[in-house]
């Protein structure tokens, strides 16, 4: 092989380890959280609980909580935490009052915090349509899969260090009935979902990109040392 396909065909790879849409996860899957909530549907927590894909149980076996992930390009993702009743019976057990729900989480590097998103669903199938309520808005299409239903969705832009973040009340309704107005049945409503968007500031490549790449130069350097 030509010196100089040599480097055309390490240039591609270079570009491909830099444009490349994989990245390592701005909040890891699988590590201790916290969450707490109020009248939800008990005052409970905070207590910890390792969030990924299998539901976990808390609140004495009332409710189970997840966490999925959806990137967004090479260097952004949605990290969305998923709380559901056990039972099927309303996320609150007194709808005339407070209710909240907050999360502690870890961030493995700075990041931007420039989105959340959050919504309500009935056994898993969206509620729409839903309009603003209170000093929430802002109603619409689902950001993270419009097959999701519509959701309230909202930019906050900031870079938040690596590390422990938490978000207490991460969301809050007082009384919870007053969802209703916003076109959603608190009776029936039996899931929550709240969504946050990290964005990398600067990203670079993977530790095994980089690997990658320098096996790559050293092989150019021998192919070139050979024909000469």
């Amino acid at each position: 092989m030509s010196p100089r396909k040599s480097l055309l065909i390490i240039g591609a790879a270079i570009g491909a380890l830099l444009s490349g849409n994989a990245h390592a996860s701005i909040i890891p899957i699988g590590p201790l959280y916290s969450i707490q909530g109020t009248n939800a549907p008990n005052d409970f927590g905070p207590v910890l609980v390792s969030f990924d894909l299998q539901p976990k149980v808390i609140d004495g076996g009332l409710l189970t909580v997840s966490e999925t992930q959806v990137p967004t390009g090479p260097n952004g993702e949605w990290d969305v935490f998923n709380v559901s009743t056990t039972g099927g019976g309303p996320l609150a057990g007194d709808l005339n009052a407070n209710w909240n729900l907050g999360w502690s989480f870890f961030l493995s590097q700075p990041a931007l915090f420039d989105g959340v998103s959050f919504w309500w669903t009935v056994n898993g199938a969206a509620v729409s349509s839903i309009v603003d309520f209170g000093g929430i808005c802002c109603a619409g299409p689902n950001p993270i899969d419009p097959t999701l239903g519509e959701s309230f969705s909202s930019s906050f832009p900031g870079v938040l260090q690596n590390g422990v973040v938490t978000f207490v009340p991460s969301i809050f309704v007082d009384p919870y009935s007053f969802i209703a107005a916003a076109g959603i049945d608190p009776t029936t409503v039996n899931d929550f979902h709240f969504g946050f968007h990290y964005t990398l500031p600067n990203p670079v490549p993977e530790p095994a990109a980089l690997s990658l790449l320098g096996m790559g130069l050293v092989g150019l350097g021998w192919t070139i040392r050979k024909r000469t």
